[in-house]
């Protein structure tokens, strides 16, 4: 399975997981599921490679309840989510922040057709230290 998150307007990043991530879609209120492997990646810098690295990804995820929720002026039915997911890379530079983490911890409400609303906060580490705090929603 392959994802891009990008950074700004001329960088990306590219992951290729292996195993693919698996859906959370069959999970019933009360259950919880802990999976993780591992995933390439390429950092492009004006569409050239400029690093590359390999990094392990850990998801944890419990279903709380089930809520209706609105969006684009429908109502779904919703299984919300509670979820911690890390990943950690080690990109093959000389940099000294080569070391990268990053923990993506929050919700995320799902239905039939997929994911509807998410809000979670995005913490990075380069190198061990905190550098950057985000929220998403």
């Amino acid at each position: 399975m392959e994802g891009a998150w990008w950074c700004c307007k001329y960088y990306y990043i590219k992951y290729t997981y292996s195993p693919p991530l698996p859906s959370v879609y069959s999970l019933v209120k009360g259950v919880s599921k802990n999976d993780q492997g591992q995933f390439l990646t390429e950092f492009f810098c004006n569409s050239v490679i400029k690093y590359s690295g390999r990094g392990t990804y850990k998801r944890e995820i419990y279903v709380e309840s089930f809520e209706n929720v609105t969006a684009g002026r429908k109502e779904y039915e919703c299984a919300k989510v509670k979820f911690t997911m890390t990943y950690e890379v080690r990109y093959n530079t000389g940099e000294p922040w080569r070391l990268y983490k990053w923990v993506e911890d929050g919700y995320i409400w799902y239905s039939e057709i997929g994911m509807i609303k998410a809000e979670y906060t995005v913490k990075t580490y380069f190198s061990d230290e905190l550098k950057k705090k985000m929220r998403y929603r």
